[in-house]
Formats: C-alpha cells, sequence, structure tokens
C-alpha cells in the first residue's frame, strides 16, 4: 500500500488543507488506482504543545519525519461538529450549515435546541431541505460517486456527520433518512460504511463487530480502543479504502471532566 497523503489533525484546529488536499482522491477513485489512500486521524482536542517526545513518541516521530502545519487553526466556534464538518465539506460553517453543537432550529424542533449530529436531527433536517441539512457535498460523497470506498470511524457521535449518506460502488444509498429505510443492503467488503459512537449506516455493519469486541464501551478509553479495532479489523480486512477517517474520542472526553494538561488527561494521551 502506497500512502499518498498522511493528515494529523490535533484537536480542534482545522486543517483546511486536508479538505482541500482529499478532492485529489475523488479522482484517483475514478481512475481505479487501488495504491492510493488518505488516511485522516483525529484526536478530538489536542493541543499540538501537548505533541512531545515525551507524551506521544510515535505520534511526534511521525510529525517530525512528515510535515507540520504551524498556523493551521480552528474555526469558530472550535467545537468538535462545527469542525468536522467543514473538514469534510471544505466549506466555512456559514455556508455548509453547522454552525454549533447546539442549536435552536424551529423547524426541527420549535421547543427545544437540537443536538446538530443527532440522527433524529439529521433526518428531520435533511428530509425538511431536500437533502441539504449539510448544504454541500462531503468528500466521502465525492469519493462514492467516483466510484471509490469511504470509512468513517468515530469514537464520537460526529461520525455521522462526516458521513451521514454512505453510498456503497453499486450506487444504493444508506441514510439517517427514514424515507429508505426499505434500501438498506448487506454490508460487504467494497461497501462504504459510517460508525459514530457504537452506531453504524448501514445498521447490518455493526453486529459482527459487536460479536467480535462486544458492545460499545461506556469507558473513554476504550470506545477509542473500539473503534479503531472495527476500523483495522473489520472495515479494513477486504482492503483500505480510497479515505478512512478515524475520530477519537481523547484527550477530549478527560479533558472535559477535568482540564487540558491535568493527570487524566495526560494519562489519556
Amino acid at each position: 500500500m502506497q500512502v499518498r497523503h498522511i493528515a494529523l489533525r490535533l484537536g480542534l484546529p482545522l486543517f483546511f488543507p486536508v479538505a482541500c488536499g482529499l478532492c485529489t482522491i475523488s479522482s484517483a477513485a475514478q481512475t481505479s488506482n487501488q495504491s492510493r489512500h488518505v488516511v485522516v486521524v483525529v484526536w478530538d482536542g489536542m493541543r499540538p504543545d501537548f505533541v512531545s517526545e515525551q507524551n506521544t513518541p510515535t505520534l511526534w516521530k511521525l510529525a517530525h519525519e512528515g510535515v507540520t502545519f504551524r498556523n493551521h487553526h480552528s474555526l469558530y466556534p472550535s467545537a468538535t461538529m462545527v469542525n468536522g464538518t467543514a473538514i469534510v465539506a471544505g466549506v466555512y460553517p456559514g455556508e455548509n450549515g453547522i454552525i454549533a453543537n447546539h442549536v435552536y432550529r424551529q423547524e426541527i424542533d420549535p421547543r427545544h435546541a437540537i443536538d446538530v449530529e443527532i440522527p433524529s436531527v439529521v433526518s428531520k433536517g435533511d428530509d425538511l431541505s431536500g437533502g441539504k441539512y449539510i448544504s454541500v457535498p462531503t468528500i466521502a460523497e465525492f469519493i462514492q460517486r467516483a466510484g471509490g470506498r469511504s470509512v468513517i470511524a468515530a469514537a464520537k457521535t460526529v461520525g455521522l456527520l462526516l458521513d451521514r449518506r454512505v453510498e456503497s460502488n453499486a450506487g444504493r444509498i444508506e441514510s439517517a433518512s427514514p424515507l429508505v429505510e426499505g434500501e438498506r443492503t448487506k454490508v460487504r467488503g467494497s461497501s462504504s460504511v459510517t460508525l459514530f459512537a457504537g452506531k453504524s449506516l448501514p445498521d447490518d455493519a455493526l453486529g459482527p463487530i459487536i460479536d467480535a469486541l462486544g458492545p460499545f464501551p461506556s469507558a473513554h478509553l476504550q470506545k477509542d480502543a473500539w473503534t479503531t479495532k472495527a476500523l483495522t479489523e473489520f472495515f479494513w480486512k477486504d482492503g483500505v479504502p480510497a479515505l478512512s477517517i478515524l475520530w477519537l474520542g481523547e484527550p477530549d472526553l478527560a479533558q472535559h471532566e477535568s482540564a487540558p494538561g491535568a493527570p487524566p488527561a495526560l494519562a489519556a494521551i
């Protein structure tokens, strides 16, 4: 396998170069060059100053042998759903429609604020907007349209926003929307898939993983390990796809319960 691009996203700072660079993969999929792959790994909440030879020796070594973007930064607000969507959409929040983790949208719920990545919210948003809940196509959609395969494996719920409209190479679309529930097809090695916090699109992608790894764990560090194994041992079993995104929940989850740089957060790192 020849890895043509290695993208390291440390915490919430946004890599617009990643979103732009991934566009080349859709053309690669059209030429069926199976030796070209993009793997994006996200350590949610990781500050660049925590990447050191002592704290993260493997990541530190990889960064020093590759390319580091010293001036990249997050979008505003520096929230997971906002920046995750911008990475795969390649445009600012005002253009893609995901402007915060929690918002009030009267047409979706007139009584309460919504969590923008919850399946029922995403489904209703797409239904009301004609499939434009995220107003522009994502990189995963471009790859699938070109005949390539994408795999999203996220320990956090943001994974649904990274690819909510899984399209297999056969052209059948899996969606968070109940309108197409009857169109679900059996997951094959050549199919795209989205895994988000222990749930999946298509639904039947989850069964074999739970059989082997057990249910999605509640402990933060175990969530990352479970999600990583699902990617490498299941979704990569029959070959590495054109695009893979592995979104890890640490050190963000530990930092929410302590603080950046606190012993539990450093232990998670």
